[in-house]
C-alpha cells in the first residue's frame, strides 16, 4: 500500500506530491510494516504451537509462561524493526532528478551518496532476521502438523458417533494449518 502511493498519485498527474519527509515516512512505514508482518506471523505460530502442545511434552514448562511472553516479544519485534529501518531512512532523499545513485533507489527517492555507512552489515541483519523468523514459523508449523498427525493415529481406532463420510476434524485441522 505504501510503496504504490507515489505511483497511484503520479497516474493522477501529481508527480512529486510528497516532500523529502513524506518519502522518508512512507519508506519507513513500508519497511517497518513488512518486517512486523513476518515477525508477528512467526511469533503467533510459535505461541500457537506451545499452546496446543500436550501437557506431558517438553514444552509443558513453557505453556504456563507463554502468556507473560507475548507482550514483550511483540514489543521487541517493534523495537527491532524500528531500529533497523531508521538507518535506511536517514540516508534517503526525495529524488527530483532521474539518475540512479549507489544503494537504495526507488522511483521517487534514493539513497544519498555514501550515506549508508554499513550497507553489507544492514543487509546481513535483514537477511538474518528474515531467515530466523521464517525458520521459526516453519518449525512451529511442522510441530503442530506432527502433533495433529500423532493425535489422529492414536484416535483412529476410536469409533465416531458421526455418520458423515466427510473428512475427520483432525484432517480438517491439519488442512487449515497447512493452508
Amino acid at each position: 500500500m505504501f510503496r504504490l502511493t507515489p505511483d497511484v498519485m503520479s497516474s493522477f498527474g501529481m508527480n512529486h506530491f510528497l516532500d523529502d519527509f513524506g518519502y522518508k515516512a512512507m519508506t519507513y512505514t513500508s519497511g517497518v510494516s513488512r518486517g512486523l508482518s513476518i515477525c508477528t506471523a512467526s511469533l503467533m505460530g510459535v505461541f500457537q504451537a506451545v499452546a496446543v502442545s500436550p501437557g506431558h511434552s517438553k514444552w509443558a514448562w513453557l505453556k504456563s509462561k507463554v502468556s507473560m511472553c507475548i507482550s514483550p516479544s511483540f514489543l521487541s519485534c517493534w523495537l527491532m524493526n524500528l531500529l533497523i529501518y531508521i538507518q535506511i531512512v536517514m540516508g534517503l532523499q526525495a529524488k527530483i532528478f532521474t539518475t540512479v545513485g549507489f544503494g537504495y533507489s526507488q522511483v521517487y527517492c534514493q539513497m544519498k551518496h555514501n550515506e549508508l555507512h554499513y550497507p553489507a552489515a544492514l543487509r546481513r541483519v535483514l537477511v538474518i532476521r528474515n531467515l530466523l523468523f521464517v525458520v521459526l514459523m516453519v518449525l512451529s508449523s511442522i510441530y503442530v502438523v506432527n502433533l495433529l498427525h500423532r493425535h489422529r493415529r492414536r484416535t483412529q481406532h476410536v469409533p465416531s458417533p458421526r455418520l458423515s463420510s466427510g473428512p475427520s476434524p483432525e484432517s480438517q485441522a491439519t488442512h487449515s494449518v497447512l493452508c
